[in-house]
């Protein structure tokens, strides 16, 4: 095989593990929404106990500190689950250094693209079919730089200030829509990424 043609597999291979980690990571973003969806249920219910209303008088009398020892039940029930949830986040942030990785190896292959054909070619040639060397890796990068803002939003979201410390439902609420929507990842851009992937190396096959 060609030097360039080395290249080609390799840029080839180096996507299709992009586009494993990035199913890994959407696999884990919806088993996180099912704890996160328990942990601000958790987090209500605990409220809804501290109301005295809440608990009906024959029932705190008949058991003395009913709604302390049940708020100490909840809290310690928030924490598990909030310490499963970073331990997602910790398996997400796996997949996001994958692919820092892979994006620097996908530079480090633009360099040898440069060294090989030179930089004109890397940077205005069709690798594959239409796009070059260049194209691809802006868009890697940019995917990249997703990934790492959104990383950045899961954190926050199991942190002190986030799920398990909603004030109450709507907020609730809003917290769980950005771990599920997932705001910072640009669908259509991903989309189109993925598209062109599989036009553009078609030709490999």
């Amino acid at each position: 095989m060609s030097q360039l043609g080395t290249i080609r597999r390799r840029v080839q291979t180096i996507f299709f593990d992009i586009g494993r980690a990035r199913n890994i990571w959407d696999e884990l973003n919806s088993d996180g929404f099912t704890l996160a969806n328990a942990l601000v249920n958790a987090k209500i219910q605990q409220q809804y106990a501290e109301d005295t209303s809440y608990w009906h008088p024959a029932l705190t009398h008949a058991i003395k500190d009913i709604r302390v020892s049940y708020e100490r039940k909840m809290e310690a029930s928030i924490m598990d689950i909030n310490e499963s949830l970073s331990k997602i986040t910790t398996k997400m942030n796996t997949q996001l250094v994958k692919m820092e990785n892979l994006v620097n190896q996908l530079k480090d292959t633009y360099k040898r693209l440069v060294d090989l054909q030179g930089k004109q070619f890397a940077d205005t040639s069709p690798l594959y079919a239409t796009c070059p060397m260049l194209n691809f890796v802006e868009r890697a990068s940019d995917v990249l730089i997703m990934y790492q803002s959104e990383y950045k939003t899961k954190m926050s979201l199991v942190s002190g200030d986030g799920l398990r410390n909603c004030k109450n439902n709507d907020e609730g609420l809003v917290l769980l829509s950005a771990w599920l929507n997932q705001p910072s990842l640009r669908t259509k851009d991903l989309e189109d990424l993925d598209e062109l992937c599989d036009i553009e190396m078609a030709i490999m096959e």
